[in-house]
């Protein structure tokens, strides 16, 4: 007997029929690419194709124009850095204008400070970009660029968590200074997301400055302070007497009560640990969110669809120092028609996730769950998430999210036949409309198993997560057992 048990983004056509009509009609046709099909330039970067990636620069389209952007900026194709760099600063949709952005940094790194922080104040979103590029390249130099981007960002200031964690693990050293120009933000939920993601062991100076948190006169900061403690030491970790002393009477409490909700269980839901900063030589996650149906025409275009052998499709990847694809191999040969040309395209326009970094030299696999359910999340445009997601555990004060939708874990018949069996560890955010998004494998002995539980958790749908009103993403960790009876 066998069973796999669940534990816990109007034009007129006039046809002329004359002789070569047919000829004329497709270079006519050609002259326009869907988004899918710019990226499956990425495949065949040869004279003709690098053409076609010129003028979707200045397609209509400002998702095709975003696509161009990205395919230029992490092949390096330097000699359309000009044309990039012009069509930026006439750029009239933040889509494209992100995008492009982030092509001109990976081709010129400072040489276009100027030019991106100018547009800027037109473009908030482009601080993300720039954010994330100064992350991977040159850490340090976020703690004096924190200020005025938050300034620029004002209510999406917490999109700037992501890339100040990842600094934090690509220079431990800037640490301290990182987490005191954080506290100078002075914007509770983006310092209590700071805190989640950020473990006490092996992360210089968080302990000092969370002692000058405590001290703070915004009662939100001083509140997420203790309750980061309090999870801190309901986990079994020893913090310094120093830091404890400063806790007043009514801290305590709050640690008292965090201390009694962590031993009940979270119903379907695991305590969240933050990652350690140890580098994975082992990774798996889905592909990242890219733009609003994208992901269906890209597998549109190349015909790609589920199989009775394939319901998940992947490839590995590894990165350059930059989080520019460095090469890539296919999880099989074997994939279903169209897939392996869709995976290269996916792959190739794919980000390295600088916070969960991964050891030198190591890959990581990209799946893509051949899910419907799943498709039509990855092709919704994104939610206005002013805040960063929510770490749910004991003392985050926030509820798990209800599942609306379940999909049960298949085991793999051949796995079953030689009883391979054991635990994944996922975690996963849970969008503001409810989507599972940048699913991930945190721990599991046995990788043949992740597939399976990959597409279970991909398919799971679940109410909004509410706090104050408003619905909000969290992040959620998931374990999905599989045994032989």
């Amino acid at each position: 007997m066998r069973g796999a048990i669940v534990r816990y983004r109007v034009f007129l056509l006039i046809v002329v029929v004359m002789a070569g009509s047919a000829v004329a009609l497709g270079a006519r046709q050609s002259a326009r690419q869907s988004p899918g099909s710019i990226a499956l330039l990425a495949n065949k970067l040869d004279a003709a194709a690098i053409k076609t990636l010129g003028s979707a620069i200045t397609d209509g389209d400002p998702v095709a124009r975003a696509v161009a952007a990205r395919l230029v900026g992490v092949v390096g194709y330097a000699p359309l850095g000009d044309l990039l760099a012009q069509a930026f600063e006439q750029e009239k949709d933040a889509t494209a204008a992100i995008e492009q952005a982030r092509a001109l940094l990976f081709l010129r790194g400072d040489q276009v400070s100027a030019m991106i922080e100018r547009r800027m104040n037109a473009f908030a979103g482009i601080v993300d970009a720039y954010a994330d590029w100064m992350a991977r390249v040159q850490p340090q130099a976020l703690v004096t660029a924190l200020p005025r981007w938050a300034a620029i960002l004002g209510d999406r200031r917490g999109e700037l968590v992501a890339p100040v964690v990842a600094a934090m693990r690509k220079s431990p050293t800037s640490t301290q200074a990182l987490l005191r120009a954080c506290l100078a933000m002075n914007d509770a939920a983006s310092w209590s997301a700071i805190l989640d993601r950020v473990p006490i062991e092996g992360t210089p100076g968080k302990n000092i400055v969370l002692r000058e948190a405590l001290k703070s006169t915004n009662a939100e900061i001083h509140e997420a302070s203790v309750r980061s403690i309090a999870k801190s030491l309901a986990s079994g970790r020893v913090l310094p007497p120093w830091l404890l002393e400063t806790l007043t009477d009514s801290d305590r409490q709050v640690l008292a009560q965090v201390g009694a909700n962590s031993a009940k269980p979270l119903p379907g839901v695991g305590p969240t640990r933050p990652p350690a900063f140890k580098p994975s030589d082992l990774s798996m996650r889905t592909f990242p969110r890219f733009w609003p149906g994208f992901v269906k025409d890209v597998l549109d275009v190349t015909g790609c669809k589920r199989n009775r052998k394939f319901d998940s499709v992947a490839i590995m990847a590894s990165y350059d120092a930059a989080g520019r694809v460095k090469s890539l191999s296919l999880g099989s040969s074997s994939q279903p028609d169209g897939c392996n040309e869709a995976m290269v395209a996916l792959g190739r326009l794919t980000l390295a996730d600088a916070s969960y970094p991964l050891a030198a030299d190591a890959n990581e696999w990209l799946v893509l769950p051949l899910n419907d359910d799943y498709i039509a999340c990855a092709n919704a445009p994104e939610p206005p998430d002013l805040d960063p997601p929510v770490q749910l555990g004991a003392g985050s004060g926030v509820q798990p999210p209800r599942k609306i939708r379940d999909v049960k874990a298949t085991y793999p018949e051949g796995l079953v036949m030689n009883r391979v069996q054991g635990l994944v560890s996922l975690e996963a955010v849970i969008d503001a409309n409810g989507c599972v998004r940048d699913l991930r494998v945190t721990k599991g002995a046995e990788p043949r198993l992740y597939y399976a539980a990959f597409y279970a958790v991909s398919g799971w749908r679940f109410e909004p997560t509410k706090v104050d009103g408003r619905e909000v993403p969290v992040i959620m960790s998931v374990t999905i057992s599989f045994h032989v009876q």
